[in-house]
């Protein structure tokens, strides 16, 4: 009778066994290529920089250089949330279709009130990064944002190493 029970157990734990050494490990090879594909992707970050003080690379003549260089559509924001949020809609429509078109000649101005909200300021920035290139210049009140060509296919790396070279005079 014990060997009767014993050859029964066997075939219940047979299924077990297989389980075990088959499928767990899949289980868990799949689950380190998950925290491997969470450790090794990008941060989603922007990267903004400012100059140390205003006499460096900004000046009064900020917003006229900016002017000549493009066309902008500018767009001017009020203490009001509801109409700030009416306007920066409008600003980051207008503000797509330049970067669908690729188009150089024109841009984005808002110009802030004293009293609008940081939150806008921030909302003007992740509109400029919506859509890729991110672009954008900021001075005291005002936001120029825009489209900028992109090269990516590296001869402008490749001319400013040449240059580089030339200046240092290093020979290959």
């Amino acid at each position: 009778m014990r060997l009767h029970n014993h050859r029964r157990l066997r075939k219940l734990f047979f299924p077990f066994g297989i389980i075990t050494l088959a499928i767990f490990p899949i289980f868990g090879f799949q689950k380190i290529a998950e925290i491997y594909r969470q450790k090794t992707a990008p941060l989603h970050c922007i990267e903004l920089n400012f100059p140390a003080s205003d006499t460096i690379t900004w000046g009064k003549q900020t917003g006229e250089k900016y002017s000549e260089i493009r066309k902008y559509t500018t767009y001017k924001l009020s203490a009001d949330d509801l109409q700030n949020g009416i306007i920066l809609n409008q600003a980051r429509e207008r503000l797509n279709k330049i970067k669908s078109n690729r188009d150089t000649l024109n841009g984005v101005h808002i110009i802030f009130n004293d009293s609008t909200m940081y939150q806008d300021y921030i909302k003007a920035v992740d509109y400029s990064f919506e859509k890729f290139p991110g672009a954008f210049a900021s001075y005291q009140n005002d936001f120029w944002s825009m489209y900028v060509y992109i090269d990516t296919t590296g001869w402008y790396q490749q001319k400013l190493q040449r240059e580089w070279d030339r200046t240092h005079d290093v020979k290959y």
